[in-house]
């Protein structure tokens, strides 16, 4: 019997069984490479979206981690829904990066929060029933600070009071501002964590 009778591919692999194998050996090394390893502890900032329930869902996103010791990842821009010209919803494109911060600047950050009042106190989050939303996340020094509000922040109307409603919005743009100081310009590209490594960083929950 010939050996290259075509029976076994791993004895005489034609051109398009050769060009298959090296794309897949080339796309998983570029992934490799790609693919940061993630700290197991959760970061001092992480801010994330959910779609609420919409079909198709786009599935959660996160945008912002930042680390005690400088590391940092980002979506630009942040995750939204965008309406398309035939009416219909979508999850907005985005790209990821990362850098290294200097970590005097992330503890600063988290102490000015703490200084702000915002850092380790409670907030009431504001998120229509079913809706998408975005959540803040801060974790320091044993002290812990959440807060949701749809599509950054919109007032609701089952606020428990005004009073609460100014210090829910103070505390959120106050974080916010946090996070424009510290993230650069620039990044390197990036991928964004999966889902099943960074839901692991709001555990346990706040």
């Amino acid at each position: 019997m010939d050996k290259c009778d075509g029976s076994a591919i791993w004895q005489c692999p034609d051109d398009s069984n050769v060009v298959s194998i090296m794309l897949s050996i080339f796309v998983a090394a570029t992934l490799a490479l790609q693919t940061p390893k993630y700290p197991a502890d959760p970061p001092a900032i992480m801010v994330y979206w959910e779609p609420g329930h919409t079909f198709p869902s786009p599935g959660f996103h996160i945008d912002v981690a930042i680390w005690e010791d400088g590391r940092a990842i980002w979506r630009e821009p942040r995750a939204k829904y965008e309406r398309q010209k035939d009416g219909h919803w979508i999850l907005n494109k985005g790209r990821y990066y990362a850098a290294t911060l200097k970590p005097n600047e992330v503890r600063a950050a988290m102490e000015q929060l703490e200084k702000q009042g915002i850092l380790g106190k409670k907030f009431e989050s504001y998120i229509l029933v079913d809706g998408n939303f975005t959540e803040q996340n801060l974790r320091y020094r044993g002290m812990s600070t959440s807060l949701a509000a749809n599509g950054g922040f919109e007032p609701n109307p089952t606020a428990s009071n005004a009073a609460e409603a100014r210090k829910s919005r103070n505390a959120w743009l106050g974080i916010d501002h946090a996070i424009k100081l510290l993230i650069p310009r620039k990044g390197t590209p990036t991928v964004e964590p999966p889902t099943a490594v960074w839901i692991n960083w709001l555990r346990p929950e706040n």
